[in-house]
């Protein structure tokens, strides 16, 4: 799917993404109005109905989550500042390295690393390709565990070179995703080894 929607940000922009984004979108709606069309003829009880939407609705955040993190994806290949290398596995760019060193990215993984390494481990990862998702997964949190100045640096690179302040902090998700697989005797180059898109060329 990822290489799908990076030939579309090529050819139509971010509004060919967001097109589609909107057909998707409009495709959920669309089964859930048939759904609970079928449920109204039916007469099926609500009991019924609450259980299968409670059922519905963890997959559709799922679904969301993930073309989030592709879109996400996409948007640092483009940027000519990312700070996350397009090779596989990714790495820190110099622009990255730079920004690491400003923030002092290193002292916040070893301060936060019992808690961090935690978060990791609760997503249960089995290789290293899925100690890698689930270091970006966090990055939402991770935002929460900054000082205050660290959070001001961040915020400042971000607007320096023209990105998501998510974006900047992938910085952290691969400094962490390092001393995790170091931790568990896991090789970075296990990532590619892993990763479902190399198995299915």
């Amino acid at each position: 799917m990822l290489p799908f929607l990076t030939n579309i940000v090529k050819d139509w922009g971010l509004i060919g993404v967001l097109l589609i984004l909107l057909v998707v979108c409009f495709f959920v709606v669309w089964k859930v109005a048939k759904f609970l069309g079928r449920w109204e003829s039916k007469g099926e009880d609500l009991a019924l109905l609450k259980s299968k939407w409670e059922t519905d609705i963890p997959a559709i955040k799922g679904s969301i989550q993930s073309m989030k993190l592709s879109l996400d994806d996409i948007a640092q290949k483009v940027n000519p500042n990312a700070v996350v290398s397009s090779s596989s596995p990714v790495n820190l760019t110099d622009i990255g390295k730079e920004i690491a060193s400003d923030i002092k990215a290193d002292n916040f993984i070893e301060r936060n690393a019992q808690k961090l390494v935690a978060l990791i481990d609760k997503q249960n990862p089995k290789n290293a390709y899925d100690v890698q998702q689930a270091c970006f997964l966090i990055i939402d949190e991770l935002e929460g565990l900054l000082s205050s100045a660290e959070l001001e640096i961040a915020k400042k690179k971000s607007v320096e070179n023209g990105m998501l302040l998510r974006h900047t902090l992938s910085i952290f998700a691969i400094l962490l995703r390092d001393k995790v697989l170091e931790n568990k005797g896991w090789s970075i180059g296990d990532v590619d080894k892993y990763n479902p898109e190399n198995k299915e060329k």
